[in-house]
């Protein structure tokens, strides 16, 4: 996640891999956390849905927040 107003999307597929504009990265679920895997460090972040928005924190802090679309709008 970016900070607000950033205005990126990211694809989530069901194998496990992330599609962005130029760049694939990978996800998992450990421990009840989204973990995210770019190639470098792999961060994880508590999830809250409300609806189609979504929120992501670490240690109580709001890092990120998006809108969840369905299907993959990065094509």
């Amino acid at each position: 996640m970016s900070a607000p107003g950033s205005g990126f999307n990211e694809y989530y597929a069901p194998d496990g891999t992330i599609h962005g504009q130029g760049y694939k990265g990978n996800w998992t679920t450990q421990e009840g956390e989204m973990c995210f895997d770019y190639g470098e460090d792999i961060t994880c972040y508590q999830v809250s849905i409300d609806g189609p928005s979504m929120v992501l924190r670490q240690d109580g802090t709001i890092k990120g927040n998006g809108m969840l679309i369905e299907g993959n709008t990065v094509k």
